[in-house]
């Protein structure tokens, strides 16, 4: 018997299993891939390390993936460190830097304004925003008001929309009028702490496999194996039931499978009241979106990655793609992970991934956007297309396969009302089950974006398993 399993190895999964076993405890890591990471794998071909998805890495060593590896006794090495995020609008280049202390703060390089944008601006930082940091009453209200109309308080300049309106999809996979200012500043606030955007040298198998060593150093136990059910009885949990019929018993199970899948499918909805399950019903998820990898035979490129997208108003653009449609100029968000770290693609080589959120909706013609986003990075990056050696699309059914049924890559979103206290918890009703993952929070503790926010909640969960069971013997 063991003191606690975890379904699943992704960032929160495998970090909270390797946080648990330094504490002492006796823990099973299930995984029923045949390798740990989940939404943050990758897999090696003709010598390239490929995300399975695509992800940069906006803390990097200052992170909390960094973090749980140096509390487990092991380090992520990574590679070149960046200080901000690249913007390409309508073929404006740009820069949001993240700032280096209060010497020189955040800022957003290459663009001009009119004076009075620039007083808007002024207006909606010192005025509209900046006092309402001081009180948890002013977090919440910005927490619950979302980016557009944060903007339009006080300005409605074309490009600053775009910048924004195109930019922030590609953190929270969900259009700019959901996510949250509150949210929003708090993920600047740590970029801004860390001064780094970085990628580990070894891929994104990198960071769990920090995890995976400190875990099994500690006498972790893992098991490659799919789990058919949490078993509950009487309102508690006795353990969970792999599919060949093998009953593995604790009376701790924590879930890094998704709040919505442990709910409905792995504990069963009749051990929940109808009102959690209303409530876990009417989570909002993020969207899904569409990856294409692609290995260059030569480098076409030094950006490390950029966020883009066309001056038609994100409104309209965004609407547009609900509806099926493929804009004439997409937003698409491209990164090249052997940029930051040589070792990601053979000499002389490159790895780039190109990425666009996307709904579920059956309306959505994915291969023709594969050929729209191939179109669109060209058009940033001239020489792509012709440099092509072999690529690989990852789109909806590979999602729906590997991460979520419904195809969506986060199960809650971070949209201005399901974020901050609104965060679904941790602790379920349910004694001895707790989720962990990016779709959870612990009160207002768990902020971030991606990777970034799994490795919170497993230090979060950590805490809470601490409380709960007390100190070890």
């Amino acid at each position: 018997m063991h003191d606690v399993i975890v379904v699943g190895g992704g960032i929160g999964g495998a970090g909270v299993a390797a946080l648990l076993a330094k504490q002492g405890r006796k823990v099973l890591l299930l995984e029923q891939h045949d390798k740990v990471g989940g939404r943050c794998a990758s897999h090696e071909k003709e010598g390239f390390r490929i995300p399975d998805y695509g992800h940069a890495f906006t803390r990097g060593s200052g992170g909390n993936c960094a973090l749980i590896s140096r509390m487990v006794g092991e380090e992520i090495a990574w590679g070149r460190k960046v200080d901000g995020i690249p913007l390409w609008i309508s073929g404006q280049w740009f820069k949001l830097t993240v700032g280096e202390g209060l010497k020189r703060p955040p800022r957003l390089q290459g663009m001009k304004l009119q004076p009075k944008d620039i007083l808007a601006l002024a207006k909606l930082v010192f005025v509209d925003t900046l006092p309402k940091l001081l009180t948890k009453r002013g977090w919440d209200e910005l927490d619950r008001m979302d980016l557009r109309s944060w903007l339009l308080k006080r300005t409605d300049n074309a490009m600053l929309h775009a910048l924004v309106g195109y930019c922030f999809p590609g953190f929270y996979v969900v259009p700019y009028w959901e996510s949250s200012v509150g949210e929003t500043l708090r993920i600047l606030w740590l970029m801004w702490k860390a001064r780094e955007i970085s990628y580990p040298i070894e891929g994104c198998a990198g960071l769990t496999g920090a995890f995976l060593k400190g875990f099994k150093k500690y006498g972790g136990e893992f098991e490659q194996g799919k789990v058919r059910r949490i078993v509950v009885s009487g309102g508690k949990v006795q353990g969970v039931e792999l599919e060949d019929g093998k009953l593995l018993e604790a009376p701790l199970v924590i879930s890094n499978a998704g709040i919505r899948t442990t709910v409905q499918d792995l504990v069963g909805e009749e051990h929940f009241d109808k009102g959690y399950i209303n409530y876990i019903n009417n989570l909002k998820p993020s969207w899904s979106c569409l990856l294409i990898h692609a290995a260059l035979k030569e480098k076409i490129t030094d950006v490390p990655g950029v966020f883009s997208g066309p001056m038609e108003d994100p409104v309209e653009y965004w609407r547009r793609v609900e509806r099926g449609e493929i804009p004439d100029k997409i937003s698409l968000w491209a990164v090249s992970p052997s940029n930051w770290t040589p070792e990601i693609a053979p000499p002389g080589k490159q790895m780039m991934v190109l990425a666009a959120p996307l709904p579920t909706g059956e309306n959505i013609d994915w291969n023709k956007w594969a050929d729209k986003m191939l179109e669109a990075g060209e058009e940033i990056f001239p020489g792509l297309n012709e440099n092509i050696m072999w690529k690989e699309a990852v789109g909806k059914e590979h999602i729906q396969e590997n991460l979520d049924k419904e195809g969506v890559l986060v199960q809650t979103a971070q949209t201005n009302w399901q974020v901050g206290a609104n965060r679904p918890s941790m602790i379920s009703p349910i004694n001895g089950l707790l989720y962990v993952g990016s779709d959870v929070g612990n009160a207002e503790k768990n902020r971030g974006v991606g990777v970034d926010m799994a490795a919170e909640s497993a230090l979060r969960c950590a805490e809470i398993v601490a409380n709960k069971l007390g100190p070890v013997g």
